[in-house]
């Protein structure tokens, strides 16, 4: 999330895992649904290569989760309008 993934603050969040496979994209995605009950879909983005990406709806649940390893220099990728605080990192 801190380095390979983007918030798009009208659509969702995006994991850029494009560096896997097809496969190892499907499997991750499958792990994070039933781990942590997040409801993501794999995207084809180019011939071949594929990212992961989560619903507006699914991304504050992601927010919560990964909120206490977000470093500092980072939180503005967690920024969200509807849940405004998440972004603020207390130390």
């Amino acid at each position: 999330m801190m380095d390979d993934g983007y918030n798009s603050y009208e659509r969702g969040f995006c994991f850029c895992s494009e560096g896997f496979t097809e496969k190892e994209n499907y499997k991750l995605s499958e792990f994070l649904n039933k781990k942590f009950n997040l409801k993501t879909y794999v995207r084809r983005i180019r011939k071949k290569r594929y990212n992961i990406f989560f619903k507006k709806s699914d991304k504050i649940d992601l927010f919560k989760i990964t909120k206490k390893y977000i470093i500092p220099s980072m939180s503005y990728k967690i920024k969200s309008p509807e849940a405004n605080t998440l972004g603020t990192i207390v130390k």
